[in-house]
């Protein structure tokens, strides 16, 4: 047994396993999309395989999604937007706008080094190529012939809003000329943080009081929310739970500090959970944002039965090591069995058409595994370690008392 061995060594190597697996977990991705609820594009042989009613029906949406993105820069709704306020009708308004759209990102789709995108410039474009008259008003006020007027800009709107065009123009512009947008093209592949980190950039360009915004950049901002609200509800409930154990512990065992060698391999598991999520690529989104505290609550069933039986067992052999081992063959044998259900009942979603529910299922499984394994090999240690630290210094502090009272 290794709590009998070198249990020091190994509480030393479980904290810097635990340590880095959190470290590596700060890498977790995040993602909030409609293609975690579609079909994969290829069912597996063995779901195929199913008879009626269980085999999956054949799917062709995700197909035509990851043909567009293959084939195309851009598909329908790969878009982000500015949102700029400010005086639009000022001169330097639509060359902040040109300006900013050189050079831009690789997120970006492009063109002679400019971004695709559709403001207001787009439609006093296609005004002017519809309209000479319009076209000479255009040129008369392009200071530097680049093909966007400078000055008079609200003599441009006014004449764009009299026009048959006034409705595309209402697209990109307000009438009170105090605010626009400007549609930037993305790329179909590009990561949905590289967008929004980009687009936020772009933003930075205008002189005009710009904000990115869009479909891309406001799911990115969930997955962000998502996450952090994760995190937090993941402390509170390791708060939570420590006080309790305690609280617990104390009413029941006298013993206050059984309860963190409770907690002790639970926070084990749930950061060797959060580092597996990163290495099988598993993204926090709507749905595995919420394993974190499942793990808690599911994991601590384990620690529970090992910790009060050891303290049943303590209790009437008076040595640590006989108890142990007592705990581990008695109550472990009863958890393997618990262990193998758990997982296996729930890890069945592995195999659901919907890859969030795959997820899902995958990181449930690990939970309940992982939580498992703690408390069998984990809490031994912690045990060891908590006789002599909690019971040594009692017992000593005890004796000093007895001693002092026979002085």
């Amino acid at each position: 047994m290794i709590a009998r061995k070198a249990p020091y060594v190994f509480l030393i190597g479980i904290v810097l396993l635990t340590v880095g697996s959190s470290y590596y977990a700060t890498g977790v991705g995040t993602s909030f999309s409609q293609e975690d609820f579609l079909p994969p594009a290829e069912v597996s042989d063995t779901l195929q395989s199913l008879p009626e009613p269980f085999a999956p029906s054949e799917y062709t949406v995700t197909e035509t999604t990851n043909f567009l993105e293959d084939n195309f820069a851009s598909a329908e709704d790969d878009t982000v937007t500015i949102y700029a306020r400010g005086p639009i009708d000022a001169d330097y308004a639509l060359e902040s706008i040109q300006t900013a759209n050189r050079n831009p990102p690789d997120s970006f789709v492009s063109s002679n080094r400019r971004a695709d995108t559709q403001s207001i410039i787009t439609v006093i474009d296609d005004y002017a190529a519809a309209s000479p008259e319009f076209r000479r008003l255009v040129d008369r006020n392009d200071v530097d012939d680049d093909g966007v007027p400078d000055d008079n800009l609200k003599q441009i709107y006014d004449a764009l809003l009299s026009s048959p065009y006034r409705a595309q123009a209402l697209e990109y512009i307000t009438e009170d000329y105090t605010s626009t947008q400007v549609v930037y093209t993305v790329e179909a592949d590009a990561d949905q943080g590289e967008i929004t980190a980009d687009a936020r950039d772009v933003a930075e360009r205008y002189r005009l009081t710009a904000t990115a915004t869009g479909s891309t950049v406001v799911f990115q901002q969930i997955s962000d929310t998502i996450l952090a609200s994760a995190i937090q509800s993941l402390i509170v409930a390791l708060v939570a739970t420590a006080l309790f154990l305690l609280l617990v512990y104390y009413v029941l065992e006298g013993r206050a500090s059984l309860g963190l060698v409770n907690l002790a391999p639970i926070v084990v598991s749930v950061a060797l959970l959060a580092g597996s999520m990163r290495l099988f690529g598993i993204p926090f989104n709507s749905l595995t944002a919420t394993i974190l505290a499942i793990a808690l609550g599911l994991g601590i069933d384990y620690s529970v039965h090992i910790v009060h039986r050891f303290t049943d067992e303590y209790a009437l052999t008076g040595d640590v090591f006989r108890a142990l081992d007592r705990t581990v063959i008695g109550t472990g044998g009863a958890l393997t069995g618990s262990m193998l259900t758990t997982a296996s009942g729930i890890g069945v979603l592995v195999l659901a058409i919907f890859p969030v529910l795959g997820q899902f299922g995958v990181l449930i499984a690990l939970t309940v595994v992982y939580s498992y394994v703690t408390s069998l090999i984990v809490t031994p240690s912690v045990v060891v370690l908590w006789e002599r630290l909690a019971v040594d210094t009692s017992a000593t502090t005890t004796g000093t008392a007895t001693a002092n009272g026979d002085d």
